[in-house]
């Protein structure tokens, strides 16, 4: 049968193969970490090949799918207020309302109100503002396919932000008679995290406390800064709970989805129009001392002609300084992140007895964490957040 493979350790999940079976013969089923994987009714399949010309783990599909990039800047938005939501730079933000405001759509990762990831689009400022902020788990965009099409079906500029993989997966099911109108934008993506986990890990604190926890932040650089990985967890009462649980989880890339260890689009070649991400290492480059105050700065990559008519349009919201490309190299445009040498067995332990099992097999509840909370806790504010910030800045962009 000629069908995708949906092979565990490549599969990006994307949902594309489902969506463009015209005899929906695959099915999306998550594994016990809540990644998505294709199932095939080969009773079904008509072997048309259809799945395969549009899958990003294709290797002769992916071929086509990457630009070179022109240009490269540091940015920051004028607007202060704005900034402050942003989880870096609020490059994305500017790029969006740009949009917005003519007319079109934007398409980018959100919290529901379970706290799950998904993608959803909004022709409303006000739609942006839950798009806002890092979102280290992996979202569903199968559901938004369809709406996409038919935004761009009716004339309407569409912009798709997401992980490289994602993006892909959208430039190569997008009809070309509608890219014209379609503006990619792709992360500088460290993995996707498991969706699974980060539910046990939000299902767990809201049993602790009593309550939903109605809004999220993977991030918020309001507690420790720009470099800072502090979770910020709103509850229903109006409490914010501050965890570096799911945070120590993500960056020790121990629940990554399998596929982005050996990622094909961690390096310098993009497959969006624009690329965005953290301005990592800023502190060795001449923005160094606008970076200092810890408001955070993005990278912006401009990757094609149409990424750079975006950018002159939406440059009147941004302070921009142009890099060279030594200036803006790191980790995740040379490789792919490591493999955690205990991924698969907290998968196992996951699976057999839930989040706080698979914790303390893997060592996260030792006592010198304790300690370290402990002593932590002791420190005003202003104190942990000056800790954190410089403890981030040491290991948060290996």
């Amino acid at each position: 049968m000629r069908h995708i493979r949906g092979a565990r350790l490549s599969c990006f999940g994307c949902g594309v193969c489902e969506n463009t079976c015209p005899v929906h013969a695959i099915g999306m089923q998550e594994d016990c970490m809540g990644f998505l994987y294709p199932q095939v009714d080969d009773s079904v399949c008509i072997s048309c090949g259809k799945c395969l010309r549009e899958c990003p783990d294709e290797d002769k599909a992916r071929e086509s799918v990457f630009n070179n990039p022109d240009n490269y800047y540091g940015v920051r938005l004028k607007s202060q207020e704005v900034l402050s939501k942003s989880q870096s730079g609020g490059a994305f933000g500017a790029v969006a309302e740009f949009v917005i405001g003519q007319g079109g759509v934007v398409y980018g990762a959100v919290f529901d109100n379970e706290c799950r990831v998904t993608h959803i689009g909004t022709d409303t400022k006000e739609g942006l503002e839950l798009m806002r902020g890092s979102k280290y788990v992996q979202s569903k965009i199968v559901d938004c396919l369809d709406n996409i099409k038919q935004d761009l079906a009716n004339g309407k500029t569409v912009l798709f932000s997401g992980t490289p993989c994602q993006v892909a997966a959208v430039k190569l099911h997008i009809s070309k008679k509608f890219q014209e109108r379609l503006i990619l934008v792709d992360i500088l993506c460290h993995g996707v995290g498991s969706p699974a986990v980060w539910s046990s890990h939000v299902r767990g604190i809201e049993y602790k406390e009593g309550q939903k926890i109605k809004a999220a932040k993977c991030r918020d650089k309001s507690i420790s800064g720009w470099h800072g990985f502090t979770e910020n967890l709103l509850l229903a009462d109006g409490r914010s709970i501050h965890s570096d649980e799911y945070t120590e989880i993500f960056m020790k890339q121990i629940a990554y989805r399998q596929s982005c260890y050996q990622c094909p689009f961690a390096n310098i070649h993009r497959v969006g129009d624009i690329t965005i991400g953290d301005l990592w290492g800023v502190e060795k480059t001449k923005l160094a001392k606008e970076a200092s105050d810890e408001k955070g700065m993005s990278l912006l990559m401009i990757n094609t002609e149409k990424g750079k008519h975006v950018f002159m349009e939406a440059k009147e919201y941004l302070h921009y300084t142009e890099m060279t490309q030594s200036d803006i190299m790191q980790p995740r445009l040379k490789r792919p992140s490591e493999k955690n040498p205990l991924r698969d067995k907290f998968e196992v332990w996951y699976d057999k007895d839930g989040l706080g099992y698979a914790l303390k097999r893997w060592g996260y509840y030792k006592g010198v964490d304790k300690v370290k909370l402990k002593v932590m806790g002791l420190f005003p504010t202003s104190v942990r957040k000056q800790i954190l910030s410089i403890k981030n800045k040491i290991s948060g962009t290996k």
